[in-house]
């Protein structure tokens, strides 16, 4: 297991998110070079904070399906629209550029969110999903 924590830090604003990873490793025993589809979670809290019970309790539930899992602590007040939206954005972009070293299989990325985190990711879905808009992140 790769677990880390990213400080993901957008130009312009001085408030920081933080991306915890939990990687699977891949084994010389069996399958060194498979890549994995990652889910990430933006638990919610209405703005305020990010709930530990949409956290890592459902990060875990993907991880035994052979997941690889990170979870986005955006920027709640007293930060305001649009930083936890860039953070997002930020986040998906470090996972794109870094996804041979962490063996994601870009082609299979799952997206769970709830409440306010999931107001974030339907803006972003809406907005900007295309693979050109990527790389301005």
């Amino acid at each position: 297991m790769i677990y880390k924590k990213i400080e993901i830090a957008v130009d312009g604003y001085k408030e920081t998110a933080d991306l915890y990873t939990y990687f699977l490793d891949n084994s010389i025993e069996m399958h060194i070079n498979r890549k994995r589809p990652v889910v990430v979670i933006c638990p919610g809290g209405g703005y305020a904070m990010t709930s530990d019970r949409e956290a890592e309790p459902i990060a875990m539930q993907y991880l035994v399906r052979g997941y690889h899992a990170v979870i986005l602590r955006y920027s709640v007040e007293p930060a305001r629209y649009p930083l936890a939206l860039l953070q997002l954005a930020k986040s998906v972009a470090f996972l794109r550029k870094n996804a041979a070293e962490f063996h994601i299989d870009t082609n299979k990325g799952l997206f769970r969110r709830w409440s306010s985190g999931s107001k974030s990711w339907r803006f972003l879905e809406e907005r900007f999903y295309c693979t050109d808009t990527w790389g301005n992140f």
